[in-house]
């Protein structure tokens, strides 16, 4: 079971350099996402990660940094890559989409 899950679960205590760990590893996902929705060249962000149709690709990104928006994720971390949040939202506009993982909720503040 991966850390987080495990936090979430109160199976093990918490530990800061875990944290820490799966902060830095989330924020660089996040960079690389930007990138791969911003690669056109042109400043725009793209709607999906490939193609124009939603694919399998967008709905595991994106469900899992859904997921992520509810205990870690917050808007400070997002400055860095604003075309995500937009991708996110427009994700959670098709409506299976939207039943499957709910709205977008970022914790207020993550531990620091």
């Amino acid at each position: 079971m991966p850390i987080l899950g495990m936090l979430v679960l109160k199976m093990t205590p918490f530990h800061q350099h875990r944290y820490d760990w799966c902060v830095g590893y989330l924020e660089t996902a996040l960079g690389r996402l930007h990138l791969a929705l911003t690669a056109d060249g042109k400043g725009k962000a793209k709607k999906f990660l490939v193609g124009d149709e939603v694919t399998l690709a967008d709905v595991m990104v994106g469900g899992a940094l859904i997921r992520a928006g509810n205990f870690l994720m917050d808007r400070e971390m997002l400055k860095g890559a604003p075309s995500i949040e937009g991708y996110l939202r427009g994700l959670l506009e098709i409506p299976e989409v939207g039943a499957a993982f709910g709205p977008l909720v970022l914790v207020e503040e993550r531990v620091k």
